[in-house]
This record gives structure tokens, sequence and C-alpha cells, in this order.
């Protein structure tokens, strides 16, 4: 099986889950920017990047990829949307993504609703365990027939529609991203939002092993089943 990781802006890697996915599977980095998104077989899964674009007003790369994600889901293809990947599921599935009236800058306590309990990904979720959210845009219809598995953020936090799996929050990143992405910007999402980068940098420092493993167990746990799934 091959883990197709979709790359949406330079600053937004797979942070500390890059090296356990390559330990686990083979993994192919995929620069949506660049438009040669690849072809995925039935037996590949698809992980998708967080990123500074908008699917609100998409341009024009984004919007083949939302062409290209179309027929991946379609043919049920495992699929793991973070942030910016979550409302491209979102958008792509049926469901509808707006711009928050203010960004979402905050670490969040998330817990499993009851159909999380039963999901082979989430149950063995630690009820109060916490993952980071930065983004302005967020779903806020969700598609039909998705059932929403962490609740914790005034936003869908993670959902699942089939074979597509969509999480808000950023599983990946520690507070060496975060500050990646504040150098690469004015940080005006954390002033939107009321919060001090610096502050916001020091308590993600502070809480970074249990970050790490909470966001590193969920997307493996997803992995793991996925190649469950293929053998």
């Amino acid at each position: 099986m091959t883990l197709y990781v979709v790359h949406h802006d330079p600053v937004v890697d797979a942070g500390h889950v890059d090296a356990p996915l390559r330990a686990r599977t083979q993994v192919v980095d995929v620069d949506a920017t660049a438009g040669h998104l690849p072809d995925v077989t039935d037996d590949d899964a698809v992980l998708l990047l967080g990123g500074r674009c908008s699917v609100v007003d998409p341009d024009t790369w984004l919007q083949d990829e939302l062409t290209w994600l179309a027929d991946v889901v379609g043919r049920d293809v495992p699929v793991m949307g973070l942030c910016l990947g979550a409302q491209l599921l979102g958008t792509t599935l049926g469901g509808e993504v707006a711009r928050r009236a203010r960004p979402e800058v905050a670490i969040i306590a998330l817990h499993r609703t009851l159909p999380g309990q039963e999901d082979d990904v989430v149950a063995g979720w630690p009820d109060g365990a916490a993952l980071p959210f930065v983004h302005e845009d967020e779903v806020i219809r969700l598609p039909a027939g998705a059932d929403q598995l962490l609740t914790g953020s005034d936003g869908p936090s993670l959902w699942r529609l089939g074979s597509a799996y969509a999480c808000q929050a950023h599983p990946e990143a520690g507070p060496t991203q975060v500050r990646e992405w504040l150098e690469a910007g004015d940080g005006t999402d954390f002033t939107a939002a009321g919060v001090d980068p610096e502050q916001f940098l020091a308590e993600l420092d502070h809480r970074a092993a249990f970050l790490r493993a909470a966001g590193a167990s969920l997307v493996l746990r997803w992995l793991d089943e996925v190649l469950t799934a293929s053998r």
C-alpha cells in the first residue's frame, strides 16, 4: 500500500507523525499546488494536510484537487484530512465550509461521541486528551450521513463519512511547526483570535509530549486500520 501525503503549503508538513508514518508504509509526498495529483489505486490511502489557502474561495489548483478528491472518495479509498484537509472533504462530500467570525486558536480537550465510542479508529481515544486548533475556516454543515466522532471545539472536531475521516485539529503539529507558521505569516490569525502567540507557543511547549502522543496515536491508529484492511 502507498500512502499519498498531500501538501498544500510549504510550511505545513506532517510534523511529528511523519517519521512514524514512513516506518509503517511507503509514503509518497504530493505537492497539490504543482497540479500533479497521483493516480491513486483502490489499495492506496491519502492523508490531506493543512495550509493557508481556503476552499471558501479556492484557487484553480485547489479546485482541481477537489475534482480529484471527489473521484478518490467516490471509490472509497481511505482518506484522512487534517484542518484544510477536513474542509476539502467537507466540500467534496456535500457539506458546507465557511469563514469563522473569529479564528480558533486553542488547545482543546476532545471527547468521544456515541458513534465515536463504536468507531474502529476513535474507540480508544482517551476522553479529555487535547489537540491544538489553528484555523479560520471550518465545516459549518456536515455532509449528509456523516457521524461526528470527537467533540470539544465549537465546530465539528472529528467526523467520518464512509472511508473518509476529517479532523479539524492539528494532530501533527507541535511548537516547532506552529512557530514556523507564525514566522511565515504576520500572526493575524492569532491577533484576531485574541491569543498572544508567545503564550500559545509556551503552552504548546509545556504540553508538547502529551499533545504529540495524542495526535500521533490518532493518525497512526487510522493508518493501522487501513493497513489491516488492505491485507
